[in-house]
């Protein structure tokens, strides 16, 4: 029995193929069974004409209708309802899988449905044109939104409501993200003053760069041991401490008097409560979504945007009325402490996470999850995780050294903050709309890949040679817009690369590479910087521009394998549908279809041209590893 927390949900439902995806990449979309004779004819001489593509989906098609008579297909209609919306919603969930399922998903592992629900997956696995499968037979999860959404207690599948008090949660993620990663992005401002003015006597300007990488080091190093804290101790009680942290990181910022106080408290600090803060905030919103998912997360990822705004201009402003950083850094960390705080009131998993206690059993077990050593065998984690984190600090350095430029080449500090304010800003429609084209019309790979030449582009073509304000304006909305792509896809492509199982591990090693690349990204920046010519940020814009193309020819591999791994799918299922068509028992009904409709040797000769079609594609040699890198194929 499924049981939808949104009982106004009544959305009709798509069948779907039997055939299951092991590898966390959606599977191919079947149509429903054709069992109209007019609608069955129609197809059928559609098909004739067509590539081999388009046959082999009709073909597909028509070995499903000849699979049973009519009659016996309608005695089992009314139970495969509830297995093709489970079928529907699995594909959902693939798409917009998330750190919180996994979370979700290793808490209901080992855990029977129970027994009347058992009792009817027995009855259907009866059925001759369902195969037989181990796990129905003694009432355990199959689908994967059986395996992370039943109900411990009912054994029941308790979907989320897409809604309700979710959007409240939503809100307090966004608050979370923007107090976290989006005060973050105003540390241009702290870094444009520190240059600027002698704070620290002996101080230079490695320094300043190193506390920039540290706060990025830290929050992205430190997040699996968040998630392995907050799995011991609870989700609010991490979340409390790590606040209070936050704050006295920057109050204590505030008094420092040495450049090593701005190490531990503006760096470590400051970056470590990052962690524990944006880490058990994301694992919340999977309970609260499925189908809506991707419009929750748009709104999230918004937060980071929102927050530079808020605070570049906040800090910019404070800086400016009090003539130093005390008073800006003592703002940022109050008003930080504020919003946090009232986001951990009313934030809450829809199903309370279940703490474990702490024995060093537990801790081991935890780890051996997060650090999974298979993981590290799979091509995809480094192809997406060296993207991510070449991305990332191409992404730190513009944001970092977009005011500093300004400032370099005449602009006053205000209009330099006020840059680095649109940036951000541009990011909160920016990274929304990134995820929906790339689901929608391009595809989750090769959207990125463009973007990534676009930025180069960007970045080489026009903010070097942008020299007033209004040309640096358009610039960074244009940079902005797009430059988020790598903190939307990145978990997007570690979904599509791993199983369920996997994901998590997969999650918290991209984050120990993403963070030893992220340590260095300012300083590289600063280090480039060539004062002795007209434009000192000449080659800090190039080497921003290359880590871009690098970007590209690093997640390449990436889709060659993803399409290599679509042909074989479907030379599977071809495969499949020949076996179907040679097993055929004609009875009365579906000899009349084949009188009237189909020749089978015709569908036996337009299958087995369709696998010698993939065959070709799969061959393993250079020229055909090429063809599957640039092939014109969404995905």
């Amino acid at each position: 029995m499924i049981k939808n927390s949104n009982a106004n949900n009544n959305d009709s439902f798509t069948s779907f193929s039997s055939h299951k995806d092991n590898e966390g990449l959606d599977p191919i979309l079947l149509s429903q069974r054709t069992n109209d004779k007019k609608e069955f004819q129609s197809i059928t001489q559609h098909s004739r004409g067509k590539d081999s593509e388009n046959i082999t989906r009709t073909n597909r098609k028509l070995s499903s209708s000849f699979k049973r008579p009519t009659s016996l297909l309608s005695k089992t209609s009314s139970r495969k309802s509830t297995y093709n919306e489970i079928e529907e919603l699995d594909q959902v969930l693939l798409k917009n899988y998330d750190i919180g399922d996994s979370i979700q998903l290793d808490g209901n592992s080992h855990k029977p449905i129970n027994l009347n629900h058992g009792n009817v997956l027995e009855e259907f696995n009866k059925d001759d044109d369902h195969e037989y499968n181990e796990d129905l037979e003694l009432g355990r999860p199959t689908s994967k939104v059986e395996r992370i959404f039943t109900n411990k207690s009912t054994g029941e599948i308790d979907l989320p409501p897409d809604g309700g008090y979710g959007w409240v949660c939503v809100a307090c993620v966004v608050a979370i993200q923007a107090c976290t990663w989006g005060s973050n992005a105003g540390f241009g401002v702290f870094l444009q003053y520190y240059l600027d003015n002698d704070v620290f006597p002996g101080a230079t300007h490695m320094d300043f760069a190193l506390i920039a990488g540290m706060i990025v080091f830290c929050g992205q190093f430190f997040a699996p041991l968040a998630m392995i804290c907050m799995r011991l101790f609870g989700l609010r009680l991490i979340m409390s401490i790590a606040c209070c942290t936050h704050l006295i990181g920057y109050i204590l910022a505030s008094f420092a008097t040495k450049i090593w106080h701005l190490y531990v408290c503006q760096g470590f600090i400051v970056g470590v409560s990052y962690s524990f803060l944006f880490v058990p905030a994301n694992i919340v919103l999977p309970s609260w979504f499925l189908k809506k998912r991707g419009t929750a997360a748009g709104i999230c990822f918004g937060g980071t945007g929102l927050g530079g705004v808020i605070f570049s201009v906040g800090v910019n402003a404070t800086i400016k009325k009090t003539g130093t950083q005390v008073w800006a850094l003592r703002m940022v960390g109050i008003v930080t402490c504020f919003l946090i705080t009232l986001s951990i009131i009313f934030i809450k998993p829809r199903i309370p996470l279940q703490k474990e206690s702490l024995t060093l059993q537990n801790v081991l077990n935890n780890f051996k999850t997060m650090f999974d050593s298979k993981v590290l065998k799979h091509q995809a984690l480094w192809c997406v995780s060296i993207w991510y984190a070449i991305c990332t600090t191409g992404y730190n350095m513009v944001i970092f050294s977009y005011s500093t430029y300004a400032t370099t080449i005449g602009l006053s500090p205000g209009q330099a903050s006020t840059l680095t304010a649109l940036i951000n800003a541009a990011q909160i429609f920016g990274r929304p709309f990134l995820g929906f084209v790339a689901d929608r019309f391009v595809g989750r790979i090769t959207y990125p890949l463009i973007l990534n030449m676009v930025l180069a582009i960007l970045i080489m073509g026009f903010w070097i040679n942008a020299k007033t304000f209004i040309s640096l304006l358009i610039c960074g909305l244009l940079i902005g817009f797009n430059i988020g792509v790598s903190s939307v896809m990145s978990s997007v492509f570690i979904a599509d690369s791993f199983t369920l199982d996997e994901y998590i591990s997969g999650w918290a090693i991209m984050n120990l590479i993403l963070a030893f690349f992220a340590l260095p990204v300012e300083v590289m920046a600063l280090g480039l910087r060539d004062n002795s010519i007209s434009n000192p940020f000449l080659y800090t814009q190039i080497f921003g521009g290359l880590l871009f193309i690098a970007a590209i020819f690093v997640l390449l591999p990436q889709r060659e394998w993803q399409v290599k791994l679509s042909y074989e799918r479907q030379k599977q299922q071809f495969i499949n549908d020949l076996q179907k068509l040679d097993d055929i028992v004609i009875g009365d009904e579906v000899e009349y279809f084949v009188e009237q409709t189909v020749h089978l040797k015709e569908l036996k000769k337009d299958l087995k041209k369709s696998i010698d079609d993939c065959d070709e594609i799969l061959r393993k040699d250079i020229k055909h590893y090429f063809k599957r890198l640039l092939y014109p194929m969404k995905i």
